[in-house]
C-alpha cells in the first residue's frame, strides 16, 4: 500500500503559486476549513486544506492574506469542490470569491442518499464508508495560534485526506441505485439556500419580531441595519453590540428623542453613548 502524501504547509508566495499551477488541471479538488467564529463579526479563516489524487496542501491565510486568485480558482465553472458538511466553505468562496462554487459534492448529503445516514460527522463517515479512521480530537484547538503544532496539522490533513475516495465511493453507491442525480440536484440545492441566506436581510429572524406590527418591523429593520453596520466596523458578534430582545423593545417604544431611548434601563450607556443619535435616527427612518 502507498504511503499517504505528506502535507505541504502553503505560507509563502512561491509555494502559493505551485499550489495555484498545480490545480489549474484538476477538475475536482477536495476543500476543508478551519476557522474561529467566537467572538467576531464573521468567521476568521485560519487554514485552509486542499487535496487532489497528487497531494495535500495546507494552505496558511495568516501568512498569505491574498488568496484571492485561489479562490477564483476553486470557483471555476469547471472545477468541481467536494467538502463534507460544506456550508461554512460555501460562505467562503461568496465571501472572497464574490460567487458559490460552480459545482460541489458533499460526501454528507450523498451518503445520506444512498443509505449510510444522515448526517453523519466526518469521522464517521470515513469510518462507515471506507472502513478507515481518523483523529477528531483537535476540533476545539485554537487554530490563530501560531505555529500550528504536529498534531493539530495532521488533523487538518486528514480532514481532506480521505474526501476524494469518499467521492468515489459514493458515487459508486448512487450509480449502482440510480441515484446519482439526486445527489446532483441536493448538492445545488444545498449552494442555492446557502447563498440566498446570505443574500437575505437576516433582521427578519431577529429572536421576538413575530409579534411586531407592520410598522415596528420596519423601525426593527432600520435598528438591525445600525447594530449590523457597527458591528462590522467593531469586529462583534452583533449580540455584543446590543441583544435582540433590547433591539425588539426599542421598536417597541419607538423613542422619539436620546433622552426617550436613555430611559431604558437595559441600555449599556457606557459602550453606546456615541450611537445614541444614531439608534433614534434609526427608529425615525423606521
Amino acid at each position: 500500500m502507498a504511503e499517504p502524501p505528506t502535507p505541504v504547509y502553503v505560507d509563502t508566495v512561491p509555494l502559493l503559486a505551485a499550489l495555484l499551477a498545480h490545480l489549474r488541471s484538476q477538475p475536482s479538488v477536495a476543500v476543508d476549513t478551519e476557522f474561529i467564529s467566537e467572538g467576531v463579526y464573521e468567521p476568521a479563516l485560519c487554514l485552509l486544506q486542499l487535496a487532489t489524487p497528487e497531494g495535500i496542501w495546507l494552505v496558511d491565510p495568516l501568512a498569505l492574506p491574498d488568496l484571492g486568485e485561489l479562490w477564483q480558482l476553486l470557483t471555476d465553472p469547471e472545477r468541481e469542490l467536494v467538502a463534507t458538511a460544506a456550508r461554512e466553505e460555501i460562505r467562503f468562496c461568496l465571501r472572497f470569491a464574490g460567487r458559490p462554487p460552480a459545482r460541489l459534492f458533499d460526501p454528507q448529503v450523498a451518503a445520506g442518499l444512498v443509505g449510510f445516514g444522515y448526517p453523519l460527522s466526518h469521522t464517521n463517515l470515513v469510518r462507515r464508508v471506507l472502513d478507515a479512521a481518523v483523529d477528531g480530537s483537535e476540533g476545539f484547538t485554537d487554530w490563530k495560534r501560531r505555529p500550528l503544532a504536529p498534531r493539530q496539522l495532521a488533523y487538518a490533513a486528514d480532514d481532506v485526506r480521505h474526501q476524494l475516495s469518499l467521492r468515489a465511493r459514493l458515487r459508486q453507491e448512487a450509480e449502482a441505485r440510480g441515484r446519482t442525480a439526486w445527489i446532483e440536484d441536493e448538492c445545488r440545492e444545498l449552494v442555492a439556500r446557502v447563498s440566498a441566506g446570505e443574500d437575505e436581510e437576516r433582521w427578519r429572524r431577529v429572536s421576538g419580531a413575530s409579534g411586531l406590527s407592520r410598522r415596528e418591523l420596519a423601525v426593527l429593520r432600520e435598528l438591525w441595519r445600525w447594530r449590523d453596520g457597527l458591528a462590522r466596523r467593531r469586529n462583534l458578534p452583533h449580540r455584543r453590540v446590543m441583544r435582540d430582545e433590547l433591539l425588539v423593545e426599542i421598536a417597541r417604544r419607538r423613542p422619539a428623542t436620546p433622552e426617550d431611548l436613555l430611559a431604558l434601563r437595559s441600555l449599556d450607556r457606557g459602550s453606546l453613548r456615541d450611537e445614541i443619535r444614531a439608534i433614534v435616527d434609526a427608529v425615525r427612518g423606521g
